[in-house]
């Protein structure tokens, strides 16, 4: 009952404590459970061993018993008086007792090199442990990185990006997905992107003040504005064939990087002359070929060909009367074949900010032209954490980076060291592959970093002095990509490595040497069957996947691209089975494999034992 009661009164206070915090307010609040934190600590850690240090010394002087000084003169010149249990010590001499000469016994040699056996393995168990732990925290430092660069906000960033600009399911005509013709290309483009990027209206026809250059949710700003990148063939590409040169003079395939249009034209595509090269219809912006360097573009592989980071290039800016001026701009430049038979390729990018989750918002839609007639499109909604070590985290982070520095210099020490130790030598261990695949991919990690963090910094000062300069964000994404590649790469190598250190320890204990013989006796007969192995598991897949291609490539879509098939096969497969079955499925033959593992390793425990017995 009587903790019953306490533990009601404890409940209580906390719950009036509660809605007076809720009363107080956020910001209050805080204020006061910063401040009672803090007094909490300063007086258990501070205060609180001052006071008692001084009152103790106080205590002390203050209570100190008197000494009172006794002199015991007059005592000494009375005779000793002895109590019945007391005698006088005798004053004979007493011989003097012969010492003994101490002997040096042999030494055991056999015993010397036992303990001198059992120290050297105590040193290397310590050496090895302390490198177990060492790296143990560096596999953890590895995996806090890993952790920081997934965020699950930009799945979501990208998902409102894509209801807000492709329209799927819509059935006025703006659907990306369903732009099937060059009409329906400028169709979409002037009822359902531009109306998505300067909504600064409202119902009443008021203006949104304070929402300037935010995008139709209110929660993504532009930076800057956004581009239509065109990328056009040149002429006669490829051959006619002679049966058929009276009917066409003109063909153009695919177009590739190298067979790129990059010429100056005047409007509808004429070509410049000496008389026309001066006047305003061959001085538009539109018909100029933009290069990457200054498009701040890089090459990509869409799903038809290989495109380059130039182009002819439409700047959405924001006019006075953005939707109305666009618009008669877009219809000009439609009236005049803009996109015709030459384009190749039809590229919106634009970037955007959202402060709530701190991400930068990088969105690409392609619509790719087909020599032989139609358009293809899709699209890619990123969401990059740019602005880096913000928020509660962000000296967490910094503090995981130094510490991965450290110690990918330590282990290079490490490393060097052991090399010029064992020189030739050193590359009989197949281990140290691993070792030095550690060093150079935690290198690369760093100039990796290095560069991303750079490219950050170059782009947060032209936002400051240039908000509404154009920004490429493409070539910063794609350096995330490569950061976690090496992140993956570095996790996987130094589990393996971890492993390694683990079995490491078998070798203090004789029963369990057989297991590290084992291996090291197998090593060479396993590296040459898992190839076979491998190759054994993929022919049969290969050869159906080759049969399907080479059947279906000019029926599906899907198979235009080799690799793009194969990808689709693995998810016809998933869908075939359904992801829980093949859970299912992994489970129960993991479940056999650990079995009969274990049933194995124990066979072999007791042979061990049996051996040594």
């Amino acid at each position: 009952v009587n903790w019953l009661l306490a533990l009601l009164s404890i409940g209580a206070s906390t719950f009036f404590l509660l809605m007076y915090g809720i009363q107080f307010g956020n910001e209050k609040s805080t204020k006061w459970l910063t401040s009672l934190i803090i007094s909490f600590f300063s007086s258990v850690l501070f205060t609180q061993p001052i006071k008692i240090f001084v009152l103790s010394i106080l205590m002390s002087a203050i209570c100190k018993s008197s000494s009172v000084g006794e002199d015991d003169a007059d005592e000494d010149e009375e005779d000793p008086h002895l109590d019945y249990d007391e005698e006088f010590i005798p004053t004979e001499k007493v011989p003097l007792v012969r010492k003994k000469m101490l002997t040096c016994k042999k030494i055991d040699n056999e015993m010397l090199k036992k303990m001198r056996d059992t120290r050297k393995k105590e040193k290397e168990m310590n050496k090895l442990l302390l490198d177990i732990f060492a790296y143990g925290m560096f596999i953890w430092i590895v995996m806090v990185l890993s952790y920081n660069t997934r965020d699950y906000n930009s799945f979501l960033l990208g998902k409102s990006l894509r209801n807000t600009f492709i329209h799927e399911g819509d059935k006025d005509g703006i659907d990306f997905t369903q732009v099937k013709s060059s009409d329906k290309l400028w169709l979409f483009i002037k009822n359902g992107l531009l109306a998505k990027f300067w909504d600064d209206k409202w119902y009443n026809n008021q203006t949104k003040f304070g929402l300037n250059g935010f995008f139709s949710d209110y929660n993504n700003r532009i930076l800057g504005y956004a581009t239509i990148r065109q990328i056009r063939i040149q002429h006669n590409t490829c051959r006619i064939p002679k049966a058929l040169e009276n009917i066409t003079s003109h063909c153009s395939g695919f177009s590739g990087i190298y067979y790129e249009d990059d010429q100056n034209y005047c409007i509808g595509w004429r070509k410049k002359n000496t008389y026309n090269m001066n006047t305003d219809k061959c001085s538009l912006k539109e018909y100029m070929y933009t290069n990457a360097s200054s498009h701040e573009g890089m090459a990509f592989w869409g799903n038809r060909d290989w495109y380059g980071g130039g182009g002819y290039v439409i700047d959405l800016k924001k006019p006075k009367d953005p939707i109305s001026d666009l618009s008669e701009k877009f219809d000009y430049l439609q009236s005049h074949q803009w996109i015709d038979k030459y384009t190749r390729a039809v590229i919106i990018e634009f970037s955007s900010y959202n402060a709530q989750i701190n991400l930068f918002g990088v969105s690409t839609l392609y619509a790719e032209f087909t020599p032989g007639g139609g358009i293809s499109t899709s699209f890619k909604f990123y969401g990059i954490p740019l602005l880096q070590h913000q928020g509660n985290s962000g000296v967490f982070m910094i503090c995981c980076e130094v510490l991965f520095v450290l110690f990918t210099v330590y282990y290079t020490i490490q490393q060097m060291s052991a090399f010029c130790k064992e020189k030739k030598n050193y590359f009989s261990n197949a281990w140290v592959y691993s070792d030095i695949a550690i060093i150079l991919g935690s290198y690369g990690l760093i100039g990796v970093y290095i560069f991303r963090h750079k490219r950050s910094n170059h782009v947060q000062p032209m936002f400051r002095t240039h908000p509404d300069s154009f920004t490429q964000m493409l070539f910063r994404l794609s350096i995330f990509p490569l950061y976690k590649h090496y992140i993956g790469f570095l996790s996987y190598i130094n589990h393996s490595r971890f492993k390694r250190d683990g079995l490491n320890l078998l070798r203090f204990n004789p029963s369990k040497m057989i297991f590290s013989i084992t291996n090291r006796n197998c090593f060479g007969f396993l590296l040459n069957c898992n190839p076979n192995y491998g190759l054994f598991c993929v022919m049969p897949f290969s050869s159906k996947t080759e049969g399907l291609y080479f059947y279906y490539v000019s029926k599906i879509h899907m198979c235009m691209d080799k690799i793009l098939f194969i990808l689709r096969i693995f998810d016809a497969i998933k869908q075939l089975f359904g992801l829980y079955q093949l859970l299912k499925t992994f489970i129960k033959i993991k479940s056999h494999i650990l079995y009969m593992r274990t049933v194995f390793t124990n066979a072999l425990k007791l042979l061990s034992i049996s051996s040594y017995e």
